[in-house]
C-alpha cells in the first residue's frame, strides 16, 4: 500500500506540474496576444461555465468515487460506472438547456459561454474519478497535459488568423475538454476493463446520492469564482483580465495542495470504513507541517516579487493586479490548512456538514461581492474571498474537533516558526543585494532549502516517517 500511495502522489505531481506549466504557457501567451479585455471575456464564459459543468455532474462522479473506492467486485464496480454514465447523460442534458436559456436571458458578453455546450453534453465521459478510486491515478494525473496540449496548439493556430474573438477561444478549449474525455474512457476500458454502458437508471436517487456532493462543489465555486461572474456584469473587461490572472498563479498553488490529498483520500476513506479514526490524525499531522512548509516560502516571496512576476507572465499592464494578488496569496495560505479538514469530513462520511459549512461562507461570499465589487473592484473581491475562507476554516476545523475527536500533534511547528523569521530577514537582504527579481527568486529559493535543512525542518527521517504514515 506504501508503494501504491507513493506511486499514484508522484504521478499527481508530475502530472500536475506539466498540467500547470502548459496552462502558464497558455494564459501567458493568450493574455500577451489578445489583451486584458479578450482574456478577462474568456475567464468570465470559464467561470459561468463551471456552475452549468456542476450542475451536469450532479455530484454523482464524487457519490461514484466514495462507492468505488470501497468495491473490489468487477462486476459492482462496472455497474457503478455505468449508473453514473447514464444519470450524467440526463444531467448534462439539463444542463444544456439551461445554458441556453441563460444565454438568451443575459445575452452581451454572456454568449460566449454557447460553445461550453458540447463539454456538457459529454460530461458523463469525464471519467477521471474511477482511475482516483481505483488508486491508478497515472492517466487521470496527465489527462490535463493532454488538453492543454491541444488547447496550446489551437490558440497558436488562432493568433495568425488575426482574430480576437472570444467564441473561438471558448471553443478551442471546449473541443480539448472533450478530447482529454475521450482519451480517459479508452484509458479506462483498456486498464480496467470498464466501460460508459448506457442503459436505465433511477435517476432521482442519484440525484438525491449526489446532491451533498453537488452542492458543496457548488458553493465552493462560489467562494472560489463568483467575484469573476459579477465583474462581468459590473465592472471592465481589462481589470476582469488582471484578476483573471492573479488566479491563474493562485488556482496553480492550490491545485497542488490537492496532490497530497488526491494521493491519500482513498487510504482515508478505506481507514475511515474501518473504523479507523487515528490514521487522519497521524497523516494530517505531518501534512500539515509539510503543506505550510511549502506554502509560507512562496508567500513571502509572492507578495515581494508580485508586480514584476505578473508582468513577466501576462503583460506589463497586468502589474495592476498586484495588490489583489498579495491578498489572495493569504487566502491560499488559509486553503492549505483548511483541507486538512476538509478531506477528513469528506473521507469520514459527512459530506453533509462540509455542504453546511460551505454553504454558510459560500452565502457570505455572494451577498459581500455583490455590495464590494462595484465599488471596490478587485481588492474588494480578494478581501471577500480571505473572508470566506476564514469562515470555513473556523467551522470545519470544529465540527472535525468535536464530531470526530480530530486532533492533530505537533510536527517541528516550532522550528518551522524560526525557519520562516530567518528566512523573512534573508529574502529582504537579498533584495537589496541582487538588483534582478529572477535572479534574487532563485537564490531565495536555495536559501529557503539551505535553512529548512541546517534547522532540521526536512530530514530524511521526517520523509521516512510522511512515507511510512500515508501509506500504512
Amino acid at each position: 500500500m506504501a508503494n501504491s500511495v507513493a506511486k499514484n502522489f508522484s504521478f499527481n505531481l508530475v502530472g500536475n506540474l506539466l498540467s500547470k506549466a502548459l496552462a502558464f504557457v497558455l494564459y501567458a501567451y493568450m493574455a500577451h496576444v489578445f489583451g486584458s479585455g479578450t482574456f478577462g471575456q474568456y475567464n468570465v464564459a470559464s467561470a459561468e461555465y463551471g456552475y452549468f459543468a456542476m450542475f451536469a455532474a450532479l455530484g454523482v462522479n464524487s457519490y461514484g468515487l466514495y462507492l468505488l473506492a470501497k468495491e473490489k467486485d468487477r462486476e459492482a464496480q462496472q455497474e457503478i460506472v455505468s449508473n453514473i454514465f447514464s444519470a450524467e447523460l440526463i444531467s448534462g442534458a439539463l444542463a444544456t438547456v439551461l445554458l441556453v436559456a441563460y444565454i438568451v436571458c443575459f445575452p452581451g458578453s454572456h454568449k460566449y459561454t454557447l460553445p461550453y455546450a458540447i463539454v456538457l453534453l459529454a460530461q458523463g465521459m469525464f471519467v477521471d474519478w474511477v482511475f482516483v478510486a481505483l488508486q491508478d491515478m497515472a492517466f487521470s494525473a496527465f489527462a490535463n497535459v493532454f488538453s492543454y496540449a491541444i488547447n496550446i496548439a489551437l490558440i497558436f493556430l488562432l493568433s495568425y488568423t488575426d482574430t480576437t474573438d472570444v467564441t473561438q477561444l471558448v471553443m478551442s478549449t471546449a473541443l480539448s475538454t472533450v478530447l482529454m474525455y475521450v482519451f480517459l474512457c479508452v484509458m479506462m476500458k483498456t486498464r480496467h476493463g470498464l466501460t460508459m454502458r448506457p442503459h436505465k437508471v433511477d435517476f432521482f436517487t442519484y440525484v438525491k446520492k449526489g446532491a451533498p456532493f453537488m452542492a458543496s462543489g457548488i458553493f465552493a465555486g462560489i467562494n472560489a469564482n463568483i467575484d469573476i461572474i459579477i465583474m462581468g456584469f459590473t465592472i471592465g473587461a481589462s481589470e476582469i483580465g488582471y484578476y483573471s490572472a492573479d488566479y491563474k498563479l493562485i488556482n496553480m498553488l492550490i491545485s497542488l495542495c490537492g496532490v497530497l490529498f488526491t494521493a491519500v483520500y482513498p487510504k482515508m476513506i478505506e481507514h475511515y470504513g474501518k473504523g479507523d479514526y487515528q490514521y487522519a490524525c497521524d497523516t494530517c499531522s505531518i501534512l500539515r507541517t509539510a503543506l505550510l512548509a511549502f506554502i509560507i516560502p512562496c508567500l513571502i516571496l509572492g507578495t515581494k516579487y508580485s508586480g514584476p512576476v505578473l508582468e513577466l507572465l501576462f503583460g506589463d499592464e497586468f502589474s495592476r493586479g498586484a495588490a489583489a494578488f498579495n491578498i489572495l496569496l493569504i487566502y491560499v495560505l488559509l486553503v492549505y490548512y483548511r483541507e486538512l479538514f476538509g478531506y477528513t469530513l469528506t473521507s469520514s462520511g459527512n459530506q453533509s456538514a462540509y455542504m453546511r459549512i460551505v454553504m454558510i461562507s459560500a452565502s457570505v461570499n455572494f451577498g459581500a461581492n455583490m455590495i464590494v465589487i462595484p465599488r471596490f473592484g478587485i481588492i474588494g473581491a480578494a478581501i471577500v474571498t480571505l473572508c470566506s475562507e476564514l469562515i470555513n476554516l473556523f467551522l470545519m476545523r470544529a465540527y472535525a474537533k468535536s464530531e470526530l475527536k480530530f486532533s492533530m500533534s505537533n510536527v517541528r511547528l516550532g522550528r518551522l516558526a524560526i525557519v520562516t523569521a530567518i528566512y523573512i530577514i534573508g529574502v529582504q537582504i537579498i533584495g537589496r543585494l541582487i538588483p534582478s527579481f529572477i535572479l534574487a527568486i532563485i537564490v531565495d529559493c536555495v536559501l529557503y532549502l539551505v535553512i529548512a535543512m541546517a534547522l532540521g525542518l526536512i530530514t530524511k527521517e521526517m520523509l521516512v516517517t510522511l512515507k511510512q504514515v500515508v501509506g500504512r
